[in-house]
């Protein structure tokens, strides 16, 4: 085998691999981009609830007078404690995840630097 021939395959070779690595990159650019669109969906739906929640402790306190308005807006209230607790848990494991991809997506990027 010939020096050029050898060249030739190592470049291609060379070639695919950089070509695999983009694919990677790419595939993982765009799970970011998922990752973080859920995000802001989850910290949106956080603000909503958080918002509803104030709403209703606002209410409440105007309602203790009223025992049985009361106990209806203290089971709403809690129902949206609960909603947000378990929308702040999926925010922070979000966060984890996203953080996770972009280290993969930085590593990536060194690669195809290299």
């Amino acid at each position: 085998m010939t020096t050029l021939q050898q060249n030739l395959e190592a470049v291609s070779a060379t070639s695919e691999e950089h070509k695999a690595l983009q694919e990677q990159y790419e595939k993982l650019r765009e799970e970011l981009q998922t990752k973080t669109e859920s995000l802001t969906q989850g910290e949106n739906e956080r603000a909503s609830l958080e918002a509803q929640t104030n709403s209703l402790n606002e209410q409440l306190s105007a309602a203790v007078a009223k025992v049985g308005e009361y106990g209806d807006i203290q089971a709403k209230y809690d129902q949206l404690l609960e909603k947000l607790k378990s929308n702040d848990d999926a925010i922070s494991q979000e966060q984890v995840e996203r953080a996770s991809l972009e280290n993969k997506l930085i590593a990536l990027q060194e690669q195809l630097k290299a």
